[in-house]
């Protein structure tokens, strides 16, 4: 409860969760919410304007572009949750090993990240998407990988950070296996933080998507994500701007939402980090 009074207490947090749940809905009911089937062609009226029959108007093959973005929210909502769903579970345990055990398997764990650190994530993430092949799994995979070394680190730093405390040291004097004293009493002291870093994570891991799509390596033609959108549309930006303004913002909304979904939640569970 004190944790949910603090989090109140951050006005552009609960503005992000407003956002968040809408996005959900959206994402959600979208087959109910969009006015049109978004693959459907109207050759007839191709890059019409905003009207009352296509309120955000349509694209370079008709199709109603209104119903394309709503359909894309469920694209990025995917790639954003789906990838940093891997990137927490394989960097979470890599983290818990290598600070946990220490020595020659930190070291190692460590040393193989940071390979994967070296590289730009969006690279890496590119390269990845194109050996594997563009689709919806890949991206979430490739995204989800290229952001293990910072769930890893985080995780290993507050590892250290507990590993030593006395209730620790009390669960190894008592005999308690190692595995028992990771999984049941350092895991669930480290969560806050990563669950943190996860949902200020999502919002990187849909500018990538955003960024794969628009350079051809993401989700394919004919589906309906927003970074495919603006790279359709880039070809019409003097004459008609529509086609990947509304896509764009909608980028530009759900990254907001969640930075500022993360703020509020880092805020909430550890105030001194105003005063820092």
């Amino acid at each position: 409860m004190e944790l949910y009074r603090r989090f109140k207490k951050h006005s552009m947090a609960m503005v992000g969760v407003i956002v968040l749940a809408v996005l959900v809905f959206v994402g959600i009911f979208a087959p109910f919410l969009a006015p049109k089937d978004p693959y459907q062609m109207e050759f007839g009226s191709t890059l019409s304007a905003p009207s009352l029959a296509h309120p955000m108007g349509t694209d370079h093959l008709g199709r109603d572009l209104l119903s394309r973005v709503i359909y894309g929210t469920r694209v990025s909502l995917l790639v954003g949750l789906g990838s940093v769903i891997v990137a927490a579970f394989v960097g979470g345990l890599a983290g818990l090993f290598a600070g946990y055990f220490g020595r020659f398997v930190d070291i190692i764990i460590m040393r193989i990240l940071d390979v994967v650190w070296a590289f730009p994530p969006a690279l890496l993430a590119l390269a990845l998407v194109a050996v594997w092949g563009p689709s919806l799994t890949t991206v979430i995979f490739s995204i989800g990988v290229v952001s293990v070394p910072q769930y890893a680190r985080i995780v290993r730093a507050s590892v250290l950070s507990v590993k030593e405390k006395d209730y620790i040291l009390a669960a190894r004097a008592s005999g308690i296996s190692r595995s028992s004293i990771m999984f049941t009493h350092v895991l669930p002291n480290i969560l806050a933080p990563l669950i943190v870093v996860a949902t200020l994570g999502i919002a990187t891991s849909i500018m990538i998507e955003a960024i794969l799509s628009f350079l051809g390596l993401g989700m394919q033609p004919p589906a309906s994500s927003w970074g495919l959108m603006i790279s359709e549309g880039q070809k019409y930006l003097r004459t008609f701007p529509y086609y990947s303004l509304f896509p764009g913002l909608m980028i530009m909304i759900t990254v907001f939402a969640f930075n500022a979904f993360g703020d509020g939640l880092r805020d909430a569970w550890d105030p001194k980090l105003k005063t820092q």
